[in-house]
């Protein structure tokens, strides 16, 4: 265990609680943003990966198939 004025690379990130418990960390609030921002260049993904074999109609379809949260 180290002292509490000492932080190093062994220093926990997370603080313990009164009980002594470790405190939960934070939620991941990230997340929700970057799926939301790749939703505006899926359909140049599928093109540029040609997974549709140059058939334009069926980017949308393939676009779709990708799953976002």
């Amino acid at each position: 265990m180290h002292d509490s004025d000492t932080i190093d690379e062994e220093t926990t990130l997370l603080s313990r609680n009164s009980e002594g418990q470790q405190a939960h960390s934070p939620p991941k609030t990230c997340e929700p943003i970057v799926s939301r921002s790749i939703s505006p260049y899926i359909n140049q993904l599928v093109s540029g990966l040609d997974i549709t074999g140059g058939d334009e109609r069926k980017v949308g379809y393939y676009a779709g198939v990708i799953p976002l949260r």
